[in-house]
């Protein structure tokens, strides 16, 4: 046993569950749960209705508006020092579709596509794939100020280090 945990601990380490977990959220839950309800419509009087459809997540690396409006990318050193929240922008594509009733049917009397618009700002959690710290080698991680020993799996949020603690519950 031990040496079979030896092994699995060599290949892996304490924090993949936690950062694989964290990876299928971004990479599949987000984009199932703007598929499942991508679309509203509102009618504004019985001849005239507007509908929004959204589209195609987005989620960027961590970013940050300085002062003087210049949006640059930052790691977690420079977000614990700040006492910022690393996160990035989720960003979507929403269509906007105005119809008019005409004859039975609504047709289409305008038409907007706008692309890339945020819609929240998610915290990242660290040495997963959105992280400005994954695939950097030990020398850039050392250089970006961050310990090359760190295997991530936790979030920086307003300046201090915070994790999920996982647990096991029986569903009622």
């Amino acid at each position: 046993m031990k040496k079979l945990l030896t092994n699995y601990f060599e290949e892996y380490n304490v924090t993949n569950l936690q950062k694989d977990s964290y990876e299928d959220f971004l990479n599949n839950r987000i984009y199932d749960i703007i598929r499942e309800e991508n679309k509203i419509e509102v009618n504004f009087t019985k001849t005239e209705k507007y509908t929004v459809i959204f589209r195609d997540p987005i989620i960027e690396k961590p970013l940050i508006i300085e002062e003087d409006r210049t949006i640059r990318t930052f790691y977690p050193a420079e977000a614990r020092v700040r006492d910022l929240t690393y996160d990035a922008p989720i960003c979507i594509n929403i269509e906007e579709i105005f119809s008019k009733l005409v004859d039975g049917e609504y047709v289409v009397s305008d038409h907007n596509i706008n692309n890339k618009v945020i819609i929240t700002r998610i915290p990242i959690m660290l040495q997963t794939t959105r992280c400005n710290l994954y695939g950097l080698t030990r020398d850039q991680i050392n250089h970006a100020g961050e310990d090359i020993w760190d295997y991530g799996g936790y979030f920086i949020i307003k300046g201090k280090e915070r994790v999920l603690v996982s647990q096991e519950r029986i569903n009622y």
